[in-house]
């Protein structure tokens, strides 16, 4: 398992940081990463759901100087449950990022599904063909 060396900057594109941090996640990897601070004031606190979430998976996701908007996400522990409920936060992001656990997870539940439609009102639809249910 290796570490990314050079912080990954998102302050340009926040929102990409839920699915950024599952895909790294999936793979077990550690991830330095910084542009995440106005992620507190979207649909919800996405920090705090991501923290929250990815605990199940005993990944975790630290500050290491919030002031600096420093963050790793360490995933070097990372197991996969036989079933995870998703506390979505009625936030659409955290949902789809979720998603893809799919295939690691046997039964992937959330908390409020429905929150998708904000963005992509057929995303289960066009999930399941993904995933070919």
């Amino acid at each position: 398992r290796t570490e990314s060396m050079v912080p990954i900057n998102l302050s340009n594109n926040p929102d990409l940081a839920p699915a950024l941090l599952i895909a790294w996640s999936i793979l077990g990897k550690t991830l330095t990463i910084h542009g995440l601070n106005n992620l507190r004031h979207k649909e919800c606190d996405r920090i705090l759901a991501m923290q929250e979430n990815l605990s199940v998976l005993n990944c975790r996701l630290i500050s290491t100087n919030e002031s600096a908007d420093l963050w790793v996400l360490d995933a070097s522990h990372r197991s996969f449950p036989k079933a995870l409920h998703v506390n979505t936060f009625e936030d659409h992001r955290i949902a789809m990022a979720f998603a893809c656990m799919n295939p690691w997870v046997q039964q992937l539940t959330f908390t409020d599904s429905t929150c998708v439609e904000k963005s992509f009102p057929q995303f289960w639809e066009q999930w399941k063909k993904c995933t070919f249910e």
